[in-house]
């Protein structure tokens, strides 16, 4: 019975040693989110509770968006249907040579329907990893015949799109000076690789 009884000890020890391990978890998350949330802020300017909400708010919305991918420049016909949507965007990923093949949640145009417009497709995924597994792909796009016009990017805020906008005008003007190299954005910064270089990588990868 001694034995028994230490035993339960130590197994509701055990599981009491788990919640505090969760609770310290939980609460270095938020302590992460209130620092984040503090350097972005004016200084002297008080921490108050709405502001941590908001700032919870602006990373679940960051993590929900990380799972979507979107696609530009995909021609859109004037009846398109759902399946036929899907069947290009399926199209896409097998061009990017991202393998396995990624399963997709919804996909579907946003945006208002004009004519002569083709309207970006926001693409869903299982997690963060998958669509940065695309983009890291889609370079290979380059080589297809069909789809060398699409441009594929991570779902930005409005924010995002109109700084991201200013560095594909700055790029643009990097190229009309210097053709000879290639030009790219990432971890939002104009980088820049020899064009020879650049092929045998995406050659050998």
């Amino acid at each position: 019975a001694v034995v028994s009884t230490q035993s339960g000890h130590y197994g509701r020890e055990g599981q009491m040693n788990s919640v505090q391990e969760t609770v310290k978890s939980e609460m270095k998350s938020w302590t992460d989110v209130v620092k984040k949330n503090t350097a972005q802020r004016p200084s002297g300017k008080p921490l108050t509770e709405n502001s941590i909400k908001q700032a919870v708010r602006t990373v679940n919305e960051e993590k929900k968006r990380s799972k979507y991918l979107m696609i530009y420049g995909c021609h859109e016909s004037d009846k398109e249907a759902d399946f036929e949507l899907n069947k290009v965007v399926k199209d896409i990923l097998y061009g990017t040579d991202a393998f396995p093949v990624l399963r997709t949640g919804e996909v579907y145009r946003i945006g208002r329907k004009e004519p002569g417009k083709n309207r970006p497709i926001k693409v869903e995924f299982g997690c963060a990893s998958e669509v940065d597994l695309i983009l890291m792909r889609a370079r290979n796009l380059r080589d297809s015949d069909s789809f060398k016009h699409v441009y594929l990017g991570p779902d930005r805020t409005k924010e995002e799109q109109l700084a991201h906008s200013k560095l594909v005008k700055e790029m643009k003007q990097m190229i009309q000076k210097d053709s000879n190299k290639h030009y790219f954005i990432r971890d939002r910064k104009i980088c820049t690789a020899d064009k020879t270089l650049s092929s045998q990588t995406s050659q050998s990868s």
